[in-house]
C-alpha cells in the first residue's frame, strides 16, 4: 500500500502538462489523474481511478495545509 501512494507522487512529479493551446492563465489539468493512475497501475500491477487518485491528491493537498498553520 504505501509503496502505491510513493508511485502516486513519483507519478505527479513525472507528470508534464501538455502546452497551453490559448492565452488560458487558469486551465484545468485535464489527463493528471488519469496519468497517475496509469503509472501507479504499470509500476506497481494495482489498479487506481483517476477518481481515487483525486480523492487521495486532495487528502495530501488537505494535510499539507493542517501542517502549515499549526506551525
Amino acid at each position: 500500500m504505501i509503496s502505491t501512494w510513493l508511485n502516486l507522487c513519483t507519478a505527479l512529479s513525472k507528470y508534464r502538462p501538455p502546452m497551453p493551446k490559448g492565452p488560458r492563465l487558469h486551465q484545468r489539468r485535464v489527463g493528471r489523474n488519469k496519468f497517475v493512475a496509469d503509472y501507479i497501475k504499470e509500476k506497481t500491477g494495482v489498479i487506481r481511478s483517476h477518481k481515487q487518485v483525486s480523492s487521495r491528491i486532495q487528502q495530501m493537498r488537505d494535510t499539507s495545509k493542517d501542517k502549515k498553520s499549526r506551525q
